[in-house]
């Protein structure tokens, strides 16, 4: 028996390290959206056995993609939407930790026919984070304020 159409495909580009994904995929396992009406894709630019094991159980589909990330996030996400069974994309990155609810309530906002996208924002990195990752959150929360508050937040 064929299982049930998913509602929701997220797609997680997975460089040559799990490095960061393991907290991520600990988010989306607390999801209060139910399990069956959202699928997990992860794009995996390893060839690495232990890593494309370890990212096959926690995905419903791993693509293996062989060349190098350098393609670009854009070609990854694009390979990942290729096998989606779901009329929804989420695209995350492998830094981007939701909030149970985040999934649903993505969900309940396409119940709104007039709804054709949603853009998200980036929330600060977790205390737990490594140095990186909280650098580039606090840049994307700049640029984000930087440019939400309009030309005149550029004068001085």
């Amino acid at each position: 028996m064929k299982s049930a159409r998913p509602e929701l495909s997220v797609i997680l580009p997975l460089p040559e390290t799990l490095r960061g994904a393991e907290e991520t995929f600990a988010c989306l396992a607390a999801s209060d959206l139910p399990r069956h009406r959202w699928e997990l894709i992860l794009v995996a630019t390893t060839e690495r056995h232990d890593l494309l094991a370890l990212a096959a159980q926690h995905g419903d589909a791993v693509v293996r993609v062989g060349e190098r990330w350098d393609q670009g996030s854009a070609y990854l996400c694009n390979r990942g939407a290729a096998v989606s069974r779901a009329p929804i994309l989420v695209f995350l990155d492998r830094d981007i930790l939701v909030l149970p609810d985040t999934l649903r309530h993505i969900d309940d906002s396409f119940g709104d026919p007039e709804l054709v996208a949603l853009v998200g924002s980036i929330a600060p990195a977790s205390g737990k984070a490594n140095v990186p990752t909280r650098y580039r959150s606090l840049v994307r929360e700049w640029a984000y304020a930087a440019t939400s508050a309009g030309p005149s937040s550029w004068s001085s």
